[in-house]
């Protein structure tokens, strides 16, 4: 996925000289994130947190929109999960 490769070289360029700590907050996440953490030439700490809403982040590595997305871990109704992108799932669509 091109994103993690830019997404990785953002964190490089902007957290240079610090120790960065991931933390993965939604379901589903932790295919993405380890993606991110192998990309990443910087010593990190990763974590993960349930967090429904009111969470404060300093970066933001995807803008998804406000619609229900699937693959690259994330599924519905288990489903979809092992798909190597990201989709967004409409009304009319089948797995």
């Amino acid at each position: 996925m091109r994103a993690v490769k830019e997404t990785a070289a953002r964190i490089e360029r902007e957290y240079a000289g610090r120790e960065p700590v991931f933390v993965g907050v939604l379901t589903g996440c932790f295919m993405f994130l380890s993606d991110i953490v192998r990309n990443v030439n910087l010593t990190c700490t990763v974590d993960s947190k349930s967090v429904r809403s009111g969470v404060e982040v300093d970066f933001i590595s995807l803008d998804l929109p406000d619609e229900f997305v699937i693959g690259y871990g994330l599924d519905y109704a288990g489903e979809g999960r092992n798909l190597t992108d990201l989709y967004i799932l409409d009304d009319e669509s089948t797995l």
